[in-house]
């Protein structure tokens, strides 16, 4: 692989933060206090606060703005919307069930991080089917965090985003995939700040966890500390990489999947991954 390639495969690291992370660095004053901010929740005041670096007229601003689109786009969603599922699969007329909240099989637990006692989601990218509009995914996602996400508390989440395909899946296209993950970023980053406490990609190629390590030397401090990659292989049925244990048990991961044993690995995965990790780069470079 050329040295160039080389380069785009590490130069931006992960879609996912895209769709979950939910950060928002906006430093644009506005003229409203916080604390008169009606409607909102002291949660959702601190959570703000803090996304826009204790900068008091921003938050406010950016909360009106959250009150009014959460007015606009009334949460939870009707019946007749389309929203995630867990056993909802590609290929069918409902949205494909590419992220949720890992739980216990037998008890119905959540499962939680072992790092930090968060709740972890747990996303399949290759899942996605791009039949559906971005609006569809946009709504879907807003709906799966309301469900999961109280307005009234201050609670994180950690994301685990496994980028192996999967029988049966879509795995888009590369560059047919980023418009769906730019937009979703934008409603969630603008929404739902403050909420995630770990990113974890994996399994990615050794040498592009090494490039991908000093990328976060770059990346302002907040966000780099919340991300990180895993090592191993992703081929024929291959088990979930060693590190991946300092958040949860291979046991109850293996047991808490929901999703079709993987069988098969996609031809585009390189290309897929590839795109995930230009799209990280070129946002560090915007922020």
């Amino acid at each position: 692989m050329e040295y160039i390639d080389i380069l785009k495969f590490i130069l931006a690291a992960n879609i996912y933060i895209y769709i979950m992370e939910f950060l928002s660095e906006s430093n644009e004053i506005g003229s409203c206090p916080l604390h008169q901010v009606s409607g909102s929740t002291q949660a959702e005041r601190n959570r703000f606060l803090i996304a826009r670096k204790g900068k008091a007229d921003a938050a406010a601003e950016a909360l009106t703005a959250h009150l009014k689109w959460r007015e606009e786009y009334p949460l939870p969603l009707p019946s007749h919307k389309l929203k995630y599922g867990r056993d909802q699969r590609p290929g069918t007329d409902q949205l494909p069930g590419w992220l949720g909240m890992l739980t216990d099989p037998d008890t119905g637990e959540y499962i939680r991080s072992k790092k930090n006692g968060t709740r972890i989601v747990i996303a399949f990218g290759a899942m996605c089917d791009l039949d559906f509009t971005a609006e569809d995914y946009i709504g879907a996602t807003a709906d799966f965090l309301h469900h999961n996400l109280s307005n009234e508390d201050e609670d994180k989440i950690t994301v685990l985003v496994d980028v192996r395909p999967g029988v049966g899946w879509k795995d888009p296209a590369p560059l047919a995939f980023i418009p769906l993950i730019q937009a979703i970023n934008t409603q969630m980053s603008t929404n739902y700040p403050e909420r995630i406490q770990d990113i974890v990609i994996y399994p990615m190629p050794w040498w592009a966890v090494q490039i991908f390590n000093m990328v976060t030397l770059f990346m302002d401090p907040r966000t780099a500390e919340k991300m990180s990659m895993l090592s191993g292989p992703a081929l024929l049925d291959s088990p979930e990489p060693e590190g991946l244990g300092c958040y949860v048990d291979a046991i109850l991961m293996s047991t808490a999947h929901v999703h079709p044993k993987r069988m098969t690995i996609s031809l585009s995965m390189l290309s897929y991954v590839q795109a995930k990790l230009i799209m990280l780069f070129e946002s560090q470079l915007i922020n």
